[in-house]
């Protein structure tokens, strides 16, 4: 079966089977690094949020055998058994202040999101971007965000430059870094010469890798340690650091971060396929392995947002 046949026919399908219930629409989400979700949205009337089910992810069980009204049957159980989700305070998106206080950051990779960033305000870093998103809040322990687009700052009395800034601002209050050796992470017990590996993230593991941004967290981290840091990308929501001495192969180390992302890490979480090192002498980070990117200062202040293309 086409996957574009699958689509239609389960969204009749299910539209049949929720009609007395809700209306079902197709929707189609553009995420991280270009992975594009086809889905099925269901809008309950007088309720603010609509549930999503992706079918995307459900289009190898098709071909695996697995029938449209097996499927269909399961989705309709699957909204059926979900809770109806209690009434949530949403802020103001036509509000500034709730642009100034709510906007946060997130680093991603930057020729994975060439669409993405086209109509999206942010800052090239190395091979990365850093982009705004908005914080509406925690709902049923997950919490809300929204993309802001350059268009939603047209009607406000900020640039992109102090929209940066306070979002840099924002996230360390509403996402403090979290440091942790990876033994303690794992449990290691009775390991009598662990590797002095750190994980770099924050309490609610999303978006943890924008950390590094963090003014002084990296500095002061080498400096307790008396050496450069060898950042290695695990994900989009952290960071694995590792002082540069116990590195002696880069291109192994690189060798290894791609054999991870191909297979433990979802292609939407991948945030690059080769390590840094971080400067602590001039708070600088550069890419050993990728000689076309210069080092780059982690002073955010001499950052600047892109022009619109």
């Amino acid at each position: 079966m086409k996957y574009e046949f699958f689509l239609d026919t389960l969204l009749s399908l299910v539209s049949d089977r929720m009609k007395d219930r809700c209306e079902v629409r197709p929707i189609q989400v553009l995420k991280n690094n270009g992975c594009r979700l086809d889905g099925l949205s269901f809008l309950t009337p007088g309720c603010s949020i609509s549930p999503t089910v992706y079918l995307t992810p459900l289009y190898p069980l098709c071909e695996d055998g697995i029938s449209v009204d097996e499927l269909a049957d399961r989705i309709v159980q699957t909204a059926e058994e979900t809770p109806a989700p209690l009434p949530v305070s949403i802020p103001d998106l036509t509000s500034e202040n709730t642009i100034r206080t709510n906007t946060c950051l997130r680093l991603v990779s930057r020729d994975r999101n060439t669409e993405f960033l086209a109509d999206v305000p942010h800052i090239d870093f190395l091979d990365f971007s850093i982009i705004p998103y908005l914080c509406l809040g925690e709902h049923e322990d997950r919490r809300m965000t929204a993309v802001l687009h350059r268009s939603h700052l047209q009607n406000f009395n900020i640039t992109e430059e102090e929209l940066m800034q306070l979002a840099l601002e924002n996230t360390v209050r509403l996402f403090p870094p979290t440091l942790r050796s990876m033994d303690e992470e794992l449990h290691f017990e009775n390991v009598a010469d662990p590797l002095p590996l750190y994980v770099l993230a924050n309490p609610w593991a999303a978006s943890g890798a924008a950390t590094i941004l963090y003014p002084d967290l990296l500095k002061n981290f080498a400096d307790s340690i008396g050496e450069d840091l060898m950042i290695l990308p695990s994900s989009i929501h952290e960071i694995l650091l590792l002082p540069s001495s116990m590195v002696m192969n880069l291109s192994d180390v690189d060798k290894m971060i791609r054999e991870i992302n191909s297979t433990q890490v979802s292609p939407e979480e991948r945030l690059s396929d080769h390590h840094y090192l971080f400067h602590r002498e001039d708070n600088t980070i550069s890419a050993p392995t990728c000689p076309e990117l210069p080092a780059q200062s982690l002073d955010f202040s001499r950052m600047t947002p892109c022009a619109v293309a």
